[in-house]
């Protein structure tokens, strides 16, 4: 077998892999299982979408209070607290107590110890635990719906 044969082999598979994701996806709706937390916090994907970039676009600027919706493992997470810094205010909301679970350990780590402005809420981003006008920017990257 040639190796330009086995390159195409492999390529169909993953492509087939991709479409059949897409349509169970599509067709079923759940929350990322917790399980796979630890690689939706990770440094590849970080250097996929650096923290820096998405606050910048997110106009996420200190003394703000703002909502992490559907934050998972918490990703972005500690990099916005510190933006928003002592006089801000993040709320981490995520609706799998395993994820919120995550993050918790992860904020107790001794590199995110000066952090102590993140309010976690086990929440459905259909039922928001907060009064209007309490939040000045609600960010949500990477969130499927539930329904």
């Amino acid at each position: 077998m040639t190796a330009l044969r086995i390159i195409l082999i492999v390529l169909g598979a993953i492509l087939l892999y991709q479409a059949l994701i897409r349509i169970f996806r599509k067709l079923w709706h759940f929350p990322a299982p917790a399980f796979i937390g630890r690689f939706l916090d990770s440094n590849y994907r970080r250097w996929l979408q650096p923290p820096d970039k998405m606050i910048e676009r997110s106009g996420i600027k200190p003394g703000m209070a703002v909502l992490d919706l559907g934050c998972g493992s918490g990703a972005f997470t500690p990099f916005v607290a510190r933006v928003v810094g002592e006089q801000g205010k993040l709320y981490a909301v995520d609706i799998q107590p395993a994820m919120l679970k995550q993050l918790e350990r992860k904020l107790a780590k001794a590199e995110n110890q000066d952090i102590k402005n993140i309010g976690l809420k086990q929440a459905s981003a259909y039922q928001l635990p907060f009064e209007d006008g309490a939040l000045d920017l609600v960010y949500i990257n990477r969130v499927s719906r539930n329904t």
